[in-house]
């Protein structure tokens, strides 16, 4: 009799045990997927910076024979090349990320995207740096697209 409360103690044991395991493993998943697609970070980062640092604007201001120009620094993060996503301006390729990151020339009413429709998969951008003319406030300093194209803003100087 004492043995057969002692296996119905082991059994139910067993039974949360296994439970607990099968919820650690299911909050260890949602941990990484929430870090991986950078949903944490958009959320909870106010600094108007980029991972609490502010935007770099050591990039040059030139004036060309006509008109003022500036240039926009693009990095992508997780990954160190995705040749297929591009840098567009108004609605044409720029560069692509064969590299980590992708400098822009832009001139004012520029509309700069990038476009990831050939990966289906979270990629996260982020604008590193940018010239100290253009005016970073019509700027989506961090974005992530799936699989699809978004618009980082329109180029306005200050």
């Amino acid at each position: 009799m004492k043995r057969a409360k002692q296996e119905k103690i082991w059994q139910k044991a067993e039974k949360i045990l296994g439970f607990a395991a099968v919820l650690g493993m299911v909050f260890i998943i949602a941990v990484q997927v929430i870090f991986a697609t950078d949903i944490f970070n958009e959320q909870f980062n106010y600094s108007g910076g980029i991972n609490g640092t502010a935007l770099d604007t050591t990039l040059p201001v030139v004036y060309d024979d006509t008109e003022l120009f500036g240039n926009l620094t693009i990095e992508i993060t997780g990954y160190n090349t995705l040749p297929e996503a591009l840098v567009l301006i108004n609605g044409s390729p720029a560069g692509n990320f064969k590299e980590k990151q992708v400098t822009i020339r832009v001139y004012a009413g520029d509309v700069v995207e990038v476009d990831a429709s050939a990966y289906e998969r979270f990629i996260s951008f982020a604008v590193v740096k940018a010239s100290g003319n253009i005016n970073v406030e019509y700027l989506r300093e961090k974005l992530t697209v799936n699989g699809s194209k978004a618009k980082v803003g329109e180029v306005l100087f200050k």
